[in-house]
């Protein structure tokens, strides 16, 4: 286009006409990359919410773990002190099968002298001897004989036999001839 030899009064028309077109042009651009600004802050918080629901998830997964954690630690303390119970219950029951086991080969032996160590020691002081009855001169059909309380028996408790079948085991524990 040529501007030459034209009026200047038709040049500011042309010249309007090419400042509003630019303009035009600047708004429809400023206009597009607004729409597409938008998308993406829409796009960004959509992808926020969903990473901040997978980031709860994690979490309530997490505390779960955690929960499952304590109560498998806890359950691991419980069964490591039933352990230690079982342990000692064990050692108590190996040195009871220890002393039949001596006392089997010593009744197999046949020596009438048992060995102190297979009956439970007791203290004197834990023995209860009940009081002597009374006597008196009344015939015995005159009198009623009077019972013994057996709270006076209740502590003391005889120490346990060793018995003998035919088969010649010591209970509880079987032992073969051999």
């Amino acid at each position: 286009m040529q501007l030459c030899g034209l009026s200047p009064s038709q040049l500011m028309v042309i010249m309007g006409k090419a400042l509003d077109f630019w303009a035009y042009q600047t708004d429809i651009a400023f206009e597009k990359k607004s729409r597409e600004a938008e998308q993406q802050v829409a796009s960004m918080q959509s992808s926020e919410r969903d990473y901040a629901d997978k980031l709860q998830d994690a979490l309530n997964r997490l505390s779960a773990a955690k929960r499952r954690q304590d109560a498998t630690l806890r359950e691991l303390d419980s069964c490591k002190q039933e352990l230690s119970e079982l342990r000692s219950r064990h050692s108590e029951t190996a040195r009871q099968k220890q002393k039949l086991v001596e006392l089997y080969e010593t009744t197999k032996r046949g020596d009438d002298d048992f060995p102190a160590a297979a009956f439970p020691a007791r203290r004197v002081s834990q023995l209860r001897v009940p009081a002597p009855p009374s006597f008196s001169m009344t015939p015995p059909s005159a009198a009623p004989r009077p019972a013994l309380p057996s709270r006076l028996f209740a502590s003391v408790t005889p120490p346990p036999r060793a018995r003998l079948s035919a088969t010649r085991t010591v209970s509880p524990f079987v032992f073969s001839r051999g």
